[in-house]
């Protein structure tokens, strides 16, 4: 009978040791991070329904302010500005174009900004790939010679 109560209270033990170990190996993924809204909200102690307001309103006051030419420098982010990137030329189609003139807009983000989208543990939503030149299959040698080096034929 002692046994049995000693194996009893031992299993429940490890079965308390296993619970207890694989709630603190879940914590950091189960965590749920709190949406924007939510979290200007705490911070700030507004209601959501203000905040959200607030960030609606946002977008539009952006676009008035650069339409009139001017820097918008949202604190704890950046700066955004019109840059104007003047008229080139370049190949359209296998054919040379001239390509007016267009302004964009540039969002310069502050150090720390930067500092967090590199720290450890920070999602990319998107991947670029990396540029590599390829040769082109098809292209046809030139004309004059057959792809070797030809020795000069005229001398002094």
């Amino acid at each position: 009978m002692k046994r049995a109560k000693w194996t009893l209270a031992c299993l429940g033990g490890l079965l308390g040791l296993a619970v207890t170990l694989s709630v603190e190996a879940q914590a950091p993924g189960g965590k749920k991070l709190p949406t924007l809204k939510e979290a200007v909200a705490a911070d700030t102690r507004l209601k959501t329904a203000t905040v959200d307001k607030v960030l609606k309103a946002l977008g539009p006051a952006v676009s008035e302010q650069i339409r009139a030419g001017r820097e918008v420098t949202l604190p704890g982010l950046g700066t955004l500005r019109v840059v104007r990137v003047a008229e080139y030329k370049d190949l359209v189609n296998g054919l040379p174009a001239v390509i007016p003139a267009k302004n964009y807009i540039e969002f310069a983000p502050t150090s720390e900004l930067n500092a967090d989208a590199n720290a450890p543990g920070a999602v990319p939503a998107r991947t670029v790939p990396a540029y590599e030149f390829q040769v082109d299959p098809n292209h046809n040698p030139g004309m004059r010679t057959d792809g070797q080096r030809v020795p000069r034929s005229r001398t002094k």
